[in-house]
C-alpha cells in the first residue's frame, strides 16, 4: 500500500490539478502563488511526490500529475464538493464561505465520515475509495 499522503502534500497536488485544468503543464512559481507558500518549499513538495508517483518533476523542469496523481486530485476535489454542499445545505453557510472553507474541511474528514455526509445528503451509493491514500495516518484520533 502506498505511503499516505500528508495534508500539505494534498493541498499541493491539488494546486497542480488546478493549474492544469488552464494550462498543459505547471510551474513552481505557478503553484507557489496557487498554494501562497515559497518556490522552496514547492520544490521539496514536488520532490516527494515525483518521489511517491503522483506527479512527473525534475528541478526546473515542468510539472505534470501522473494517472496517479490525476486519481487523488479527482478524489479529493470531490471530497471538496460533498463539503462544500454540507456546509451551504445543510448548515446554510454562504456559498462564497463554503467554497473558501471546504477544502480545510475536507482534509480533516475521515472516510467514514466522508460516506456519511454523501449519503446524507443524497448519494445512493458508498464511495469508499480504495485509492484515497491521504486518509489513514491523518484522521483525528
Amino acid at each position: 500500500m502506498d505511503k499516505p499522503l500528508t495534508p500539505t502534500l494534498i493541498q499541493y497536488l491539488f494546486g497542480v490539478a488546478e493549474i492544469l485544468k488552464t494550462k498543459q503543464v505547471a510551474r513552481v512559481r505557478d503553484i507557489a502563488e496557487v498554494c501562497r507558500v515559497t518556490g522552496a518549499s514547492v520544490c521539496n513538495a514536488m520532490s516527494r511526490l515525483a518521489h511517491q508517483g503522483y506527479v512527473h518533476y525534475r528541478t526546473r523542469e515542468y510539472i505534470t500529475l501522473t494517472e496517479k496523481g490525476r486519481t487523488q486530485a479527482r478524489l479529493f476535489e470531490e471530497r471538496c464538493q460533498v463539503a462544500e454542499r454540507l456546509l451551504v445545505e445543510l448548515l446554510h453557510i454562504t456559498p462564497a464561505l463554503a467554497g473558501k472553507e471546504a477544502r480545510q474541511l475536507a482534509l480533516c474528514l475521515s472516510e467514514e465520515t466522508f460516506c456519511s455526509i454523501r449519503l446524507r445528503l443524497g448519494a445512493k451509493d458508498d464511495i469508499s475509495h480504495p485509492d484515497a491514500v491521504w486518509l489513514s495516518s491523518h484522521e483525528l484520533k
